[in-house]
């Protein structure tokens, strides 16, 4: 409990009028007790691994009445700072704000992105205090966040938190520009901020939001809070990425000016269902592990495959229930899922659980090559197996939905659940072999493959393999990419041409068949050559390397669809399931 001393906690952020990326921070407060400890947090909630907030800080010291106080650092995010109880300090540094993603504090002199979980310190012990963040922004500039202002009536930008779980889980977007858009669900009103210039079809977008909001409230059958904010940057650059929040989401997005092309566009949708679906699915209940967030350290979850897995699956079907998707969308974001599986050796070499742990391991970067799998991918597919094994088990009666609208009423947001209380409710909404489904798919390795074949053929869908349209991949297995201007080797197939050479993930190609790297990665689907001559970059060596070519196909494309001469029953039962379900229960 906090001291008698404490009293509400003051942050103002000033961003630099001179140089872009830098912000000046101070923090107010009444020591809590002695010699308080003040720590940036380890990690922010969205991104299960270690974050190195610490190295954005600047000039770190604080302040009391007689001038600086001693502030011992004790480890790598956390400091001590020599005070009496009830004195009054000011924590003062400047924040380094230039990588831009969602999850990011970023400043330029045009937006102002504020992730106050890696801005801002704390004081450890004092989580349940007030708070108030001013913005020190020019009066024109606008401002989008769940966090309520002070006085709505003044230009000044001060705003209140009740503690710092809701502190640090409140973005801030700041532009002189920011496009605003609202509309209103059951009685919520979901705010869309837009910063950036796009070609988006403004009255498109909004058809589309209201029907997958409308559909996910249907799913729960209430929504957690009373508003909501989409919060935009829509960048003229190639980006993708969205943080989850318990009032809002912040999603990076571009090329803002291929918005209206139809892979863009679903993208967007996308991405968006998903973050709506996480308010429930980890902001409304988590893994007992994050309950509640403690920023102070590592939080490793088995669980990592329904928090992002179900949420994967279930966003893009609630977009394909609410006839955002049609059948052909809906499956080809499935078969994603299975092609980036089926290309992935890390299939064989680590669990999917053990994959949800090991994010603290290897974090979101590429990571070590053939080690693990993706919680996201490998996780939805899991949850398509779960979804319709519940479906054909109950005879249409429920499905994965039933599962998480029974989390959502039972899960105390307090205490969390633990995975086999979720599982406990899976084998109480239908009966199936569950414990061999856990064996298999989340303890072992190779299995899921055979199970997700059978599970899609049970709703009337095969799955068939193509020959990708790019002769490295197909013929040669070399799946090549361009990453910051250079061509590097981002996959090899097992038992390859490339296999069988010297090349390794991530070493750089300079020529193929004695032009440049680039150039023939713009003709590759254009004609298949018998042999590849290849210069490369690995390590510190300039190598080369000959590669014949094999008849066989060694990298597969894959689609989903529905089983020729099939009647669609089952499949039209998967789909309108929920359609159904609302219709008996009015």
């Amino acid at each position: 409990m906090p001291s008698k001393y404490a009293t509400m906690q003051r942050y103002s952020l000033k961003p630099s009028p001179l140089y872009r990326y830098l912000i000046e921070v101070e923090f107010s407060f009444d020591s809590p007790h002695d010699n308080p400890l003040i720590q940036v947090p380890f990690w922010r909630p969205g991104r299960y691994e270690w974050g190195n907030f610490a190295g954005n800080i600047i000039g770190f010291e604080v302040q009391n009445k007689d001038g600086r106080a001693s502030a011992r650092k004790l480890s790598g995010h956390q400091w001590q700072v020599e005070s009496a109880q009830g004195e009054s300090l000011t924590v003062k540094y400047t924040l380094y704000a230039r990588e831009l993603s969602a999850g990011n504090t970023y400043y330029d002199k045009h937006v102002l992105l504020i992730n106050p979980v890696n801005a801002l310190v704390y004081i450890i012990g004092s989580e349940g205090l007030e708070s108030e963040i001013t913005l020190n922004i020019p009066e024109d500039w606008h401002t989008a966040t769940s966090l309520k202002p002070v006085d709505s009536q003044t230009k000044q930008k001060i705003f209140h938190s009740p503690d710092l779980q809701r502190l640090m889980d409140s973005p801030i977007m700041a532009a002189a520009q920011i496009e605003h858009n609202q509309y209103t669900e059951a009685d919520t009103t979901f705010h869309i901020d837009i910063y950036g210039d796009t070609v988006l079809d403004r009255e498109r977008m909004m058809g589309d939001f209201k029907a997958f909001t409308k559909t996910q409230l249907e799913n729960f059958g209430s929504f957690p809070t009373d508003e909501y904010w989409f919060l935009f940057l829509l960048m003229p650059f190639r980006t993708h990425h969205g943080v989850e929040h318990e009032q809002s989401t912040v999603i990076a997005l571009g090329p803002a000016d291929a918005m209206d092309k139809p892979e863009l566009y679903n993208e967007f949708l996308g991405i968006s269902s998903h973050e709506l679906y996480h308010t429930w699915n980890v902001k409304r209940f988590r893994p007992r592990e994050w309950t509640p967030y403690d920023y102070s350290k590592a939080g490793p979850s088995r669980l990592g495959y329904v928090v992002e897995g179900v949420t994967t699956y279930m966003g893009d079907k609630m977009l394909w229930q609410a006839g955002v998707f049609n059948d052909r969308e809906f499956l080809q974001e499935l078969a994603v899922h299975l092609q980036r599986h089926m290309h992935s050796r890390g299939r064989f070499n680590l669990s999917l659980a053990d994959a949800s742990v090991d994010t603290w391991v290897d974090g979101y970067g590429r990571g070590t090559p053939n080690r693990r799998v993706s919680i996201y991918d490998e996780g939805a597919m899991l949850a398509v197996v779960i979804d319709i094994w519940i479906l054909k088990a109950t005879d249409g009666k429920a499905d994965l939905t039933t599962v998480m609208n029974l989390l959502y009423e039972r899960v105390d947001p307090a205490l969390g659940y633990s995975e086999q209380e979720f599982w406990d409710i899976v084998a109480e909404t239908a009966e199936a072999d569950w414990d061999r489904l856990r064996a298999e798919v989340l303890d072992d390795r190779g299995y899921l493959e055979g199970y997700f074949r059978t599970a899609l053929s049970q709703v009337d869908l095969e799955i068939t393999e193509k020959k990708p349209p790019s002769h490295l991949k197909a013929d040669y297995g070399l799946h090549l990419e361009e990453v910051n201007g250079r061509v590097v080797v981002w996959n090899i197939a097992a038992n390859s041409p490339a296999d069988r050479s010297d090349l390794m993930h991530d070493d750089v190609v300079l020529e193929i068949n004695e032009a440049s790297a680039m150039e023939f990665l713009e003709t590759d689907h254009n004609f298949s050559p018998v042999s590849l001559r290849i210069a490369y970059q690995a390590g510190p060596r300039m190598m080369r390397e000959m590669m014949e070519f094999d008849s066989n196909v060694f990298f597969h494309d894959y689609d989903i669809h529905l089983t020729a001469g099939r009647a669609r029953s089952n499949f039209a039962q998967w789909k309108d399931r929920l359609k159904t379900t609302a219709d008996t229960k009015s």
